[in-house]
């Protein structure tokens, strides 16, 4: 008995629940008459409530101009803190984060057998400085950057 009651609670479910996708209660329709064709985008910023500024866009028919939605920016992250993260609709920079002038290599160097480098030391910052490894050749032979301290062999 409890077997065919979830059974006919689990079809009854199903059924509802495609009768109420088929009238768009569950999924955004676009405009009612036009659905997503030529929408368009109006950017504007608004205070946040925490001092910064949040930035969004108003969405809208580009047939009819009737309100559609309103949603935030979508910033991507450069992972470059020289460069402000950009909303890929508007392009609008984003004024909530720190720009730097230049970055800052004042870590110590990493080594690869092809070149030494430094990593910017800044919290989300990924970009990297490169140099050729400068080799001189120690007393047992072998040869040592002067820069990095890495050893290769002669």
């Amino acid at each position: 008995m409890k077997r065919t009651t979830k059974i006919l609670a689990f079809a009854l479910a199903c059924i509802f629940c495609f009768a109420a996708m088929s009238f768009g209660i569950f999924a955004e329709d676009g405009c009612s008459d036009h659905g997503y064709q030529n929408w368009y985008t109006v950017p504007g910023s608004r205070p946040d409530g925490t001092g910064g500024i949040c930035y969004y866009h108003d969405f809208y028919c580009g047939i009819c101009g009737s309100f559609m939605e309103n949603e935030c920016c979508v910033f991507g992250n450069t992972y470059d803190c020289t460069e402000a993260p950009r909303c890929m609709w508007c392009n609008q920079a984003n004024g909530n984060v720190q720009i730097y002038v230049t970055h800052d290599f004042s870590g110590e160097w990493k080594s690869v057998p092809q070149c030494h480098y430094k990593t910017c030391q800044r919290s989300g910052c990924l970009q990297e400085t490169t140099e050729p490894h400068l080799y001189q050749e120690t007393s047992n032979g072998e040869l040592r950057c002067i820069v990095c301290g890495y050893n290769r062999a002669k």
